[in-house]
């Protein structure tokens, strides 16, 4: 379950419960912070949290602030400012006493009726379409909350490989189908026990039936040279925005060779095979590990190297995104070896 998830089962419970929350958003980052604008954090009244807007130094204050919130019916701007030079309020004085020293400034606006802000990420979540909250800050400008859709990643193939799979995908908060297409020894269903969506079509409805669109994240792990062949030729119709093949560069190069024979001509830029980072490891847990550490790599528009080499900040100062990196990678296409 992804943290939006989380905050709306975390609210419904509260409601039926009849225990007020506050909601708390990071609305402003200037410097360093552990979480970015937009992150959230549930407060019922009764001192229980879901969600984060710190690394856990804030969120002590948070609960006290929110309790007061809640009792006054009243939404404030919180600012805490963990540079060294910061005026010494009451807020300050808190993260200093932490000695954080972060060196960054995070404001967070505290709502006490947070029911449409939370509305429009339920929306998000049942549409899968995107859109824009404002949030009215006092004395500034609106914070515009873009809220997106949780992540679709798909699987084809349910061997013990994919077990591993969708449950990092899981704590990743991503929405997991697994397509047990029986071309490997399959596991167990209970092993996927959890998992949003199991399917057990026929080939040629495969790609049809799991609903594979231009957002999807898709990863072949079927360990059949022909299921996988057939897949790749139906995805190449309509390219998700990434698709990873388990397996030696050889055997895509066969693959792709074998589509191309067959007219098949199309570019497929978005194939990553072998799919991963090259972080070593070949356990189930490993190859996970690489392969959805790649995907987010691709999604942040990020070269997935060490963050001790990088020379310019991890976030924008500002709290945004940061600079994306010039990623260079070998990816192989329908046409043949993209260098």
């Amino acid at each position: 379950m992804n943290e939006s998830s989380a905050i709306l089962e975390f609210y419904r419970s509260a409601s039926r419960e009849g225990t007020p929350v506050a909601l708390a958003t990071v609305v402003r980052v200037d410097g360093s912070s552990y979480r970015r604008p937009g992150a959230k954090m549930l407060i019922a009244r009764d001192g229980r949290i879901n969600g984060s807007v710190s690394g856990g130094c804030l969120e002590r204050d948070l609960i006290r602030r929110a309790v007061l919130a809640l009792d006054q019916n009243q939404s404030s701007l919180i600012r805490y400012d963990t540079r060294a030079d910061a005026d010494d309020d009451e807020a300050e004085a808190l993260v200093k006493s932490a000695g954080l020293g972060c060196e960054g400034v995070i404001e967070i606006f505290l709502d006490p009726n947070p029911a449409l802000h939370l509305s429009a990420i339920e929306r998000v979540i049942r549409s899968d379409v995107g859109e824009d909250f404002y949030v009215d800050v006092p004395n500034q400008a609106p914070f515009i909350d873009r809220i997106e859709p949780p992540h679709r990643l798909i699987l084809f193939g349910a061997g013990h490989d994919a077990v591993s799979m969708w449950r990092l995908a899981r704590e990743l908060g991503w929405l997991t189908t697994v397509v047990d297409l029986r071309s490997s020894f399959p596991v167990p269903k209970s092993l996927f026990s959890g998992v949003d969506r199991y399917l057990v079509p026929d080939l040629v409805e495969a790609v049809e039936k799991a609903q594979v669109g231009p957002h999807s994240l898709v990863i072949l792990m079927t360990h059949q040279f022909e299921h996988d062949r057939a897949l790749l030729s139906a995805l190449s119709e309509n390219p998700p925005l990434y698709v990873g093949m388990l397996g030696p560069r050889v055997r895509s190069e066969k693959i792709l060779n074998s589509l191309r024979g067959q007219g098949n001509g199309v570019a497929f830029p978005n194939l990553h095979s072998p799919l991963g980072l090259d972080i070593g490891g070949d356990t189930p847990a490993a190859v996970a590990l690489s392969a959805l550490a790649e995907i987010q790599a691709v999604l942040s528009h990020r070269s997935a190297g060490f963050l001790s080499a990088r020379k310019v900040p991890i976030h924008s100062p500002e709290g945004g995104p940061g600079e994306k990196d010039e990623v260079s990678t070998s990816r192989l296409t329908l046409g043949g070896v993209e260098r």
